[in-house]
């Protein structure tokens, strides 16, 4: 890479690229790692992306949140030292995002959207079966194996599983006591949720063995 010169990255890049987020985002790292050694001459990005780094930072999931005052450290070392900053003008940079570490503003509300229902994979996958009426036996791995598997199957062009999947799935993934209590969920915005029973059977009927033609009980 050395020798390159006036790159323009964006937001997606360079939040990929400064915060540990998973083997999938090992590019942007690469590059981000390129720009510290100088080997990119004259890296540019935009005021609006060093407000977006500062949104998405402090509002990514809580395994990968980073705090307002964290966030204005990195942008102080890590863009503003190394990027040729476009738009506002240099002398107010700083102070704004001083203005926002010291109010402790954070970035947009994330909403986490989820059923009326919290079921196990294992339940969710039963369900399936029963709705689509057909047998198969569920074995559960234990988490080395489902790693190992990831890894393997990574490797294809088209994985049927990846490694970061089996680290997420290791993670419950339903609706926080937080923001059920800040509104950020489907009854917060005036949805009301549906239960699996009523939604799966709309779609599922083309995996049936006679796909609509199949006479079944959904008892």
């Amino acid at each position: 890479m050395a020798g390159l010169s006036g790159h323009f990255f964006d937001t997606s890049v360079i939040v990929a690229g400064i915060i540990e987020l998973g083997s999938d985002h090992a590019a942007s790292q690469i590059v981000m790692d390129a720009i510290a050694d100088g080997r990119f001459k004259g890296p540019m990005t935009a005021w609006h992306c060093c407000l977006e780094f500062y949104s998405v930072a402090t509002r990514l999931p809580r395994e990968f949140r980073i705090t307002p005052d964290v966030a204005l450290t990195l942008l102080e070392q890590e863009i503003l030292a190394r990027f040729h900053v476009h738009a506002l003008p240099r002398n107010r940079r700083e102070s704004f995002l001083r203005g926002l570490a010291h109010d402790a503003i954070a970035g947009g509300r994330i909403y986490e959207l989820g059923g009326p229902e919290v079921r196990s994979f294992r339940a969710l996958l039963e369900e399936m079966l029963r709705v689509i009426g057909r047998r198969r036996i569920l074995v559960s791995l234990p988490w080395w194996l489902a790693k190992l598997q990831g890894r393997v199957l990574g490797l294809l062009p088209n994985p049927l599983l990846t490694a970061d999947q089996v680290e997420m799935l290791k993670r419950d993934n339903v609706v926080s006591a937080e923001a059920r209590g800040e509104g950020r969920t489907l009854e917060g915005i005036g949805i009301a949720p549906q239960a699996t029973e009523a939604v799966l059977p709309t779609y599922l009927w083309q995996y049936r063995a006679a796909g609509q033609f199949t006479r079944t009980t959904m008892a």
